[in-house]
């Protein structure tokens, strides 16, 4: 899916995140600060390394799985948190409401009107997903960040908003069961000093 607002890190990691190998079933636990919101703990499947890029004005973090070995899947995954007048935060509504202002980007730049949202399962953490498709890409030699597949998530954990999107040059296996779980079991865990 080529992105249509790229930020610079956006345009950084989609340009090294060629591929990630998902084939070993294993997790380790690691560890994100949050500025004034502790720490977020992923348990990232063996196979990818995660890089985190901190903005420096204190602006909302994200998170990039870099490939250790060749395949054909990229993840990003920005942090975010709870907002002052945010009453209905994590509710099936505040869930649907952001995932839906996430997609709209794509869904105009693939000329869709809308998607259908997913409820997710299989886990602790609300979320709601969507799937989309750029049928111009398919079937194409891959390009470092044109991907013709992409799950688009938004999942909450204590007061942050996890916006995920996994990426793929295929979907032949489907990365998404081995990665979409990440997210769904996040944890946030206070500071000393506590979160906001």
């Amino acid at each position: 899916m080529t992105c249509v607002r790229r930020t610079v890190l956006l345009g950084t990691v989609l340009g090294i995140l060629v591929s990630v190998a998902i084939g070993g079933s294993g997790s380790k636990e690691k560890r994100f600060p949050i500025p004034a919101h502790g720490t977020l703990e992923l348990d990232v499947p063996d196979a990818l390394d995660a890089l985190l890029d901190q903005p420096a004005d204190g602006g909302p973090p994200a998170i990039a799985m870099r490939p250790k070995q060749t395949g054909d899947t990229g993840v990003i995954v920005v942090v975010s948190w709870r907002e002052p007048g945010d009453n209905d935060f994590g509710s099936d509504t505040y869930l649907q409401r952001v995932l839906r202002e996430k997609a709209r980007p794509y869904l105009d730049q693939l000329k869709l009107a809308d998607v259908p949202l997913t409820r997710l399962t299989g886990g602790k953490n609300p979320g709601y997903a969507c799937s989309m498709t750029d049928n111009a890409l398919v079937g194409k030699p891959p390009e470092p960040g044109n991907f013709p597949f992409m799950r688009l998530g938004v999942v909450t954990t204590g007061d942050l908003v996890l916006t995920y999107m996994i990426l793929m040059y295929s979907q032949t296996p489907d990365p998404v069961p081995k990665l979409e779980p990440m997210f769904l079991n996040a944890r946030q865990r206070a500071s000393e000093k506590g979160t906001r």
